[in-house]
């Protein structure tokens, strides 16, 4: 039922909102299952927790210090998810089974046609999604 309150230039009527009839508005919901997929995965790939692991394996995130003789391939400590494609895919590759903490070098000769260039990964730290 309606309340009233006492103000000092009217009184004003509070409406109880659970009386309303809001049926009407109501539409029906349904899930997009691969919309909610993707977006557990960019939540879980945040926030989710994380152990450290030995060795590199697709879908790590590895911590690399990368040294090249091109000096826009030169970075410190730069996150990569290992699989998804953000880096050249022969260098992924060549990621793979990498001790954390290890060296490797890879000829970019494969990756880029006539350019004659090594990159220098050097693992620092890897860790992997717990399910």
């Amino acid at each position: 039922m309606a309340e009233k309150l006492l103000l000092k230039s009217r009184a004003v009527e509070i409406y109880d909102f659970r009386q309303v009839d809001i049926s009407q508005f109501l539409t029906g919901f349904t899930v997009d299952e691969a919309q909610y997929q993707k977006d557990l995965e960019r939540v879980l790939r945040r926030f989710g927790r994380r152990e450290e692991a030995a060795f590199v394996s697709e879908g790590d995130t590895v911590t690399l210090t990368c040294a090249s003789d091109l000096e826009r391939y030169n970075k410190k400590h730069m996150p990569v998810q290992v699989g998804r494609g953000l880096l050249n895919a022969a260098l992924e590759a060549a990621m793979i089974g990498m001790a954390s903490g290890s060296e490797k070098t890879v000829s970019c000769s494969p990756l880029v046609p006539g350019l004659s260039c090594s990159f220098r990964p050097v693992s620092h730290h890897c860790s992997r999604r717990l399910s």
